[in-house]
């Protein structure tokens, strides 16, 4: 595998995880969880369609190990070729949810007059 496809199959799990990361806090932010769910959904929807369309051409749009596996199911990739891709984004996607999970159990939040703990 070249350098420039395990790279991108760091990067793309890595901001969809930073991605729900940041999006979880939009419930917290707008105070209803409704905004919340709309505004959560919408970032993941563009940040995944800008990261396969990205990616498309270097590695054929592997975003998760889900999205691996269901190519390797439908034979258009060995399992010897899946499982560095597996191995690469199980590991982008745990250092990414990483700083988020820390950041969001110590972070205080000001929403108008009042301070919450988020």
């Amino acid at each position: 595998m070249s350098s420039k496809l395990l790279l991108l199959s760091s990067l793309s799990p890595f901001f969809v995880f930073a991605n729900v990361g940041s999006a979880m806090t939009a419930d917290k932010l707008s105070g209803s969880p409704l905004a919340g769910l709309y505004f959560m959904a919408l970032a993941h929807t563009l940040v995944v369609a800008v990261m396969i369309s990205a990616g498309f051409r270097i590695s054929g749009g592997h975003l998760n190990p889900a999205v691996t596996l269901g190519i390797c199911v439908g034979g258009h990739i060995t399992i010897a070729r899946s499982i560095p891709y597996w191995i690469d984004q199980c590991l982008a996607s745990a250092a990414a949810f990483s700083p988020e999970d820390l950041q969001l159990h110590h972070t205080h939040l000001q929403v108008g007059q009042a301070t919450r703990e988020a």
